[in-house]
């Protein structure tokens, strides 16, 4: 594998001065984790989706749904946005929201964290809280009993949404598959715009021009055993993410095997029941509408608690300050690191966003 170095700290190259925020969203960095247990011979990267502007991965799908929206005519100059959450779609949202003009009501459990709440209320956002206990389930049966009783509210539906999907195929999986292999060999169209064969395209998401994994020291300390992705561990939310991005690299490599990981405590992709967990963004307590299941060859189950260890250890080992649900999909990582059918192989694992949206929880309580 041809790694190159890059003169920026994410490896690629966006606009020096955009035209607005939503400008800045996607083209975000892989990194190398470096300090992996004993044993461990899998390259192991994590895609940092915490540098989106609005800090999560969920930047991308709320542009995608409201750009998609806007085109089909549902969403007009004085319609307000209504959308069930638990936190990063609506942060998203009301960035966006706020940077178009558009109203919006966010209908999320009380469990989410008060930074999340600040932030939607910094926005500029209406927010409702449904009782913890009952989780998505809840926020989503509130929001549809808001929309019998309006004809202003547009319900943009991340669940069941496909633009939610669409957004990681035509991005977030490029950006990876780039990263190992250079530009895409097929055409690809990003809300009807052709992204160029030199991987680059203007509308919504700004010039974006992807470059190869990019170091600033010794490339041979970094050069991996394999030439391609190997490995993809995504957490399940909405599923957008893992089905979006799992349908292209199994179309450009059907070796390619697809980790999904999910709380154990909310086991419902194993088989189990639905349960209450401290995973916030993953286990929905239902299996998502849009969520492509034979993109996937295995669910992990990961416990709150590990999932709180391993983010810990990812800001004290790697200097990474991420959220609780990317310590779930480190933690399972190293569980398919460690199974000798992988060893030389390349991983990529999703880190969807921010540790500081945890300062008020249990991933920043001192023991």
């Amino acid at each position: 594998m041809s790694l190159t170095n890059f003169s920026n700290s994410t490896g690629v190259k966006k606009p020096l001065v955009a035209k607005n925020i939503t400008e800045l969203i996607g083209n975000t960095p892989l990194v190398k984790i470096n300090k992996l247990p004993p044993g461990i011979r899998c390259s192991i990267y994590a895609k940092l989706e915490y540098f989106n502007p609005g800090f999560s991965v969920k930047d991308r799908i709320a542009l995608n749904m409201i750009v998609d929206a806007e085109r089909r005519g549902i969403l007009t100059p004085g319609k307000t946005i209504i959308e069930p959450t638990s936190g990063n779609t609506g942060i998203g949202l009301a960035m966006i929201c706020a940077s178009k003009g558009y109203p919006l009501i966010l209908v999320m459990p009380e469990s989410m964290s008060i930074e999340r709440r600040k932030v939607l209320l910094h926005f500029g956002a209406r927010f409702v809280l449904t009782p913890g206990e009952q989780g998505m389930r809840g926020a989503i049966s509130r929001v549809q009993a808001m929309l019998k009783n309006s004809s202003e509210l547009v319900f943009l539906g991340q669940f069941t949404n496909p633009a939610n999907t669409e957004i990681h195929r035509l991005t977030t999986a490029e950006e990876i598959w780039q990263a190992f292999h250079g530009a895409p060999q097929e055409q690809v169209y990003v809300n009807g715009d052709l992204w160029s064969e030199d991987g680059v395209f203007e509308e919504n998401f700004g010039p974006h021009e992807v470059s190869s994994i990019g170091i600033r020291d010794s490339e041979e300390e970094l050069m991996p055993q394999s030439d391609t992705i190997d490995i993809l561990v995504a957490g399940v939310g909405t599923g957008g993410t893992i089905s979006g991005v799992g349908s292209i690299l199994k179309r450009r490599n059907e070796k390619i095997k697809i980790f999904a990981v999910e709380p154990s405590e909310s086991p419902v992709l194993s088989g189990g029941s639905a349960g209450a967990h401290n995973i916030q963004g993953i286990g929905a307590g239902f299996v998502p509408e849009i969520l492509q299941r034979d993109m996937i060859d295995e669910v992990l189950t990961v416990s709150s608690g590990e999932a709180i260890l391993h983010s810990r250890k990812l800001a004290l080992e790697e200097g990474i300050l991420c959220g609780i649900s990317s310590g779930a999909a480190y933690c399972a990582a190293l569980e398919v690191a460690r199974r000798r059918e992988f060893q030389g192989k390349n991983m990529v694992v999703i880190f969807p966003d921010l540790g500081e949206r945890y300062i008020s929880t249990e991933l920043f309580s001192i023991n």
